[in-house]
């Protein structure tokens, strides 16, 4: 049996709920996978390369991220949550709980929307109201310094998703359960 496994917007919020943290969040990383775009994308068979390549390139034990996002909306476990993530380095990545987007986001490619936006908008929102964060508490790595990679792609728009992350935060607050919102 996989390691990973998928849930819906729903069941992510919950287990977010249920989870038994022993590490503080302060920041969410958003990655994207330029290897695996959506026209490649095969479910847990994507999954299980993205965390090939993890390990056979980056030599790592385990997959990076906590978290990925399908085009679909499907929201696939990952990483141990209580496990640093392998996201911008080691000292900075500490208090992150990294997801990717499954998809390639350069001009041209694929596209960050709907139900994949949903569910990544879900993600985010879900850790960062738990550990009650702001909604700028979110990187896209091509913001630190030094980096090579443009992560999560230059059509993820962060202003569109911060705009989407207040509208999400403002509907679940005046339902008062995170959950029915997912």
């Amino acid at each position: 049996m996989s390691q990973y496994r998928t849930l819906t917007p729903r069941e992510f919020v919950k287990e977010v709920e249920d989870f038994q943290w022993t590490r503080h969040i302060w920041r969410i990383d958003l990655h994207d996978t330029p290897e695996v775009g959506h026209a490649a994308y095969q479910g847990q068979d994507s999954i299980e390369l993205l965390a090939k390549l993890d390990m056979t390139t980056r030599g790592l034990r385990t997959i990076a991220q906590h978290v990925s996002v399908a085009p679909d909306g499907a929201i696939w476990t990952g990483r141990d949550w209580n496990a640093v993530p392998a996201s911008v380095g080691p000292s900075m990545s500490r208090g992150a709980f990294m997801l990717k987007a499954i998809g390639h986001f350069d001009q041209g490619f694929d596209r960050l929307d709907g139900p994949q936006l949903h569910s990544v908008i879900t993600v985010i929102e879900s850790v960062q109201a738990h550990f009650n964060l702001p909604v700028q508490a979110l990187l896209f790595p091509r913001e630190v310094p030094q980096r090579e990679k443009n992560s999560p792609g230059p059509t993820v728009e962060k202003a569109t998703l911060l705009k989407g992350l207040r509208t999400r935060r403002s509907e679940c607050a005046g339902k008062g359960d995170a959950r029915v919102c997912s």
